[in-house]
């Protein structure tokens, strides 16, 4: 807290760096404060996490001392032991539709089931550290029981739960970020290909973890990363964006359209590639609000019984995207 009110004179240090609080390259020093000289790894503002350090006292202004952040906390490895369950309504219903080749995709993105039911989705970052877990309940029809709120914890390997609150220090990321990193691969399990990531792969950023894994699992030599939300991109990792090409592929509801057209200005300010598309546009104008590709997945599926038809149906359709950017 600022004790007296005063204009401050900053100078930022032209190169962004790694932040030692979220680890994004988004940190901008300050090489001047108040014509002082300051140290730009100790003193400025992360245009990533937002934190903010600056000297306590310059120019005759004095500042409080911050409020005790705890530090960054990475989720360890012994409360992942959920992931090799693939028991929840939402791999049961899906591995109906798609059979062993839906289970171990969804084994190999870490999807897994806790002691209640829920399906859980791990979050993990560029760099490879996983930084929370967020458990859904759906119905046996694959859909989500929006009535339970989403719940962001794991249970340890002793039986405890744990918390995965931003109090408690943990951070959160995109849902399949990790697949951002240069080297990075998946295997098709339907044909046994290895698709190999690299900077130029088209990514397809959607809203559900859902929709990122089933549009891995229809086209899987795309990256899709999901935002876990309408508003989730926000200014993460800005520079992970730079020179990419994304198609944003929102749901098909208000609500899907104006958070397109905000991620569509952010990725485009972050130096990206961008083509905005809507559901309708895809899939038809008489689908229903809030359809998505995940809706269209298991529509294709139930529609018809041979794999070969069906599948060259939603690559047809999806694969047109790309050619547009």
């Amino acid at each position: 807290m600022r004790q007296e009110v005063g204009r401050n004179d900053i100078r930022y240090s032209g190169k962004r760096t790694l932040c030692i609080e979220c680890k994004a390259r988004a940190w901008a020093g300050y090489i001047s404060f108040n014509g002082q000289q300051t140290d730009p790894t100790k003193y400025g503002y992360c245009h990533a996490c937002r934190v903010c350090k600056q000297p306590l006292t310059t120019g005759g202004t004095r500042y409080a001392p911050p409020q005790s952040k705890p530090a960054t906390r990475l989720v360890s490895p012994e409360t992942r032991s959920d992931t090799a369950s693939t028991t929840s309504p939402l791999h049961t219903f899906l591995a109906q539709l798609a059979g062993s080749a839906m289970t171990n995709h969804l084994r190999q993105w870490g999807v897994g089931t806790d002691a209640e039911s829920r399906t859980v989705w791990h979050y993990v970052n560029y760099y490879g550290d996983h930084v929370t877990s967020k458990g859904m309940l759906y119905g046996t029809d694959g859909k989500r029981d929006k009535r339970t709120p989403p719940r962001y914890a794991v249970r340890r390997s002793d039986g405890r739960i744990e918390r995965l609150t931003k109090e408690d220090g943990y951070s959160t990321c995109l849902y399949g970020e990790c697949f951002l990193r240069d080297g990075m691969s998946l295997i098709d399990y339907r044909s046994g290909e290895v698709h190999r990531y690299g900077k130029n792969t088209t990514v397809f950023l959607v809203e559900s973890e859902k929709s990122a894994v089933l549009g891995s699992f229809m086209l899987p030599q795309f990256v899709w990363i999901a935002t876990g939300g309408v508003s989730g991109l926000g200014n993460k990792n800005m520079a992970l964006w730079k020179g990419r090409t994304v198609i944003v592929f929102f749901d098909a509801d208000n609500a899907g359209n104006n958070g397109a057209k905000k991620a569509e200005a952010t990725l485009l300010q972050a130096g990206g590639r961008v083509k905005r598309t809507v559901a309708s546009e895809v899939f038809g104008s008489d689908i229903k609000d809030g359809y998505d590709i995940a809706d269209y997945f298991v529509q294709r599926y139930s529609e018809y019984n041979e794999d070969t038809e069906r599948l060259a149906i939603i690559e047809a359709d999806l694969q047109s995207l790309v050619g547009a950017v």
